[in-house]
């Protein structure tokens, strides 16, 4: 029987603002390369599986939006100003972009409110819509006050948001990761492992307009009034899929694991308490 995985992306942080609904014209994804990425998860280095998602969505960018890519830590230890734009703002060089973050290794520090100021800079010459995606393992190493100054960034004028991926982040973290998330509008996630980072970086774009292939089907529609969340992921056989149900008003979440060779898992989980597990050979009922 084959074992299937499911990884969670758990979305903390989320500002349903009109620019949310407004499509993105441009984009950058800025990277940390902090000495802190080259930890490792089931064996493989953060940075690697990093690396690999950001080339997967390289290779199904479209053309009708711009692309730029920022990595900080990369260079030098110890450097707040080690911030480098491998790609400039625009149409996506698809083999050159691969080549640039194949060449990154670890080093710094991890200048979050800093790459963000260089990423709005970048995008203060023209007025269209921008979604600004960090992924990160830590928070700001370098700025105290790194939410106070992503604030001010938000009010120069610049129509962007950042939607902020926290890669195995340690708890103490997430408190300003959220923060600098919220202070635009855009959204926190938790990520923990390789599949969960691709979800997040699709979800990041198509949340804001952006067409992208990231390979597998990931779809996540969120209702601001209510607190709902809905997330189905399948492959692109068709062989399996994955549907996350929350539900705002009462608490309740059902999870739908679908896959042809395993056979199909239900769990049903209740505000109250109740849980309810249905799959081959396992029939579980309890409180309901």
């Amino acid at each position: 029987m084959k074992q299937m995985l499911i990884s969670t992306v758990v979305v903390v942080g989320l500002a349903m603002s009109p620019l949310m609904a407004k499509e993105s014209k441009k984009a950058i994804v800025i990277l940390d390369a902090s000495g802190s990425m080259l930890g490792q998860i089931d064996g493989v280095a953060k940075i690697d599986i990093a690396k690999k998602t950001l080339n997967r969505l390289v290779n199904g960018w479209k053309d009708d939006t711009q692309l730029g890519v920022m990595v900080y830590g990369h260079r030098k230890k110890g450097d707040c100003n080690d911030i480098e734009m491998i790609s400039p703002i625009g149409k996506v060089d698809k083999s050159s972009i691969i080549k640039k973050i194949s060449q990154i290794a670890p080093k710094g520090k991890t200048p979050i409110a800093k790459s963000i100021k260089l990423a709005v800079d970048k995008l203060k010459q023209n007025e269209d819509k921008a979604v600004v995606t960090i992924i990160t393992d830590g928070k700001d190493t370098c700025s105290p006050n790194a939410c106070e100054d992503v604030k001010a960034l938000k009010k120069s004028g610049v129509d962007f948001v950042a939607n902020v991926i926290g890669f195995d982040v340690k708890d103490g973290d997430q408190k300003q990761l959220m923060c600098i998330a919220n202070a635009t509008g855009g959204t926190f996630s938790l990520v923990s492992d390789e599949m969960g980072l691709n979800m997040a970086v699709g979800s990041s774009m198509k949340n804001s307009g952006i067409k992208v292939d990231v390979g597998d089907a990931i779809n996540v529609n969120m209702g601001s009034s209510t607190g709902n969340m809905d997330v189905k992921v399948g492959d692109k056989k068709g062989n399996s899929d994955i549907k996350v149900k929350m539900g705002g008003n009462n608490g309740d979440m059902k999870v739908r694991v679908k896959d042809k060779e395993a056979g199909d898992i239900k769990v049903d989980m209740s505000e109250k308490g109740g849980i309810k597990v249905k799959m081959p050979g396992i029939d579980i009922n309890l409180g309901f």
